[in-house]
């Protein structure tokens, strides 16, 4: 479309701010001060969006007239066309194209720029769209990883819990063990010490009870 320069400026999520999102032919400085502006009326990237019509400058008394606020920096910039980027009903940004000299802009050329204008804000959903199923995979990504470490936390505070009652039960067994024995040793002395008195003082002749005993 013989545009000199173009600068691409995208609304934030509540649509009241514009940020500069490229340019091209544009001096560094007014990229600068325009990098964040806000999305109010009397600018014509605002009544683009606004509108959803196109806003087309033809000259800079048109710029003048219509914007008076908005007077144009001397340069060899002459007229301006500022294209509304709109998706499904909604305002995505703007885009400002702007030429070095004065120009009438014909109906073929209105509608070459609205279709390049719905170009630019379908690539601006697509992207948008992007960005968010990579952010979607990062968060869904760091979850999984979060959730694979508490698992292997889980599964190694098992072990060492298996460990314990491994010990525990080893522990108990040696301990039973030991006391049984130790039941078992007394029972048995102090069947023998019975046996034995019985025998030392036993008075039934029964030589085979005696000698059973």
């Amino acid at each position: 479309l013989g545009a000199a320069a173009a600068s691409l400026a995208v609304l934030n999520d509540d649509q009241a701010m514009f940020e500069m999102l490229a340019s091209h032919g544009v001096a560094a400085d007014r990229v600068e001060r325009w990098y964040r502006f806000p999305a109010d009326p009397g600018l014509p990237m605002s009544d683009a969006v606004a509108s959803g019509r196109l806003v087309l400058l033809t000259d800079r008394a048109s710029v003048i007239e219509r914007y008076p606020a908005f007077r144009p920096v001397e340069g060899d910039t002459r007229a301006w066309a500022i294209l509304p980027l709109i998706h499904a009903g909604r305002a995505l940004g703007a885009l400002s194209l702007a030429y070095h000299q004065a120009r009438e802009f014909s109906a073929s050329d209105e509608a070459m720029l609205m279709a390049l204008g719905q170009q630019f804000a379908q690539a601006l959903e697509r992207a948008r769209l992007f960005e968010e199923a990579q952010a979607l995979n990062a968060t869904l990504e760091q979850r999984v990883a979060e959730r694979t470490a508490e698992l292997e936390q889980s599964r190694s505070q098992l072990r060492v819990l298996n460990r314990h009652l491994d010990t525990v039960r080893e522990e108990e067994r040696t301990r039973l063990s030991r006391e049984i024995h130790d039941q078992l040793g007394g029972t048995l002395t102090g069947l023998k010490m019975d046996v034995g008195y019985l025998r030392r003082h036993w008075s039934d002749p029964d030589a085979n009870l005696t000698e059973r005993l």
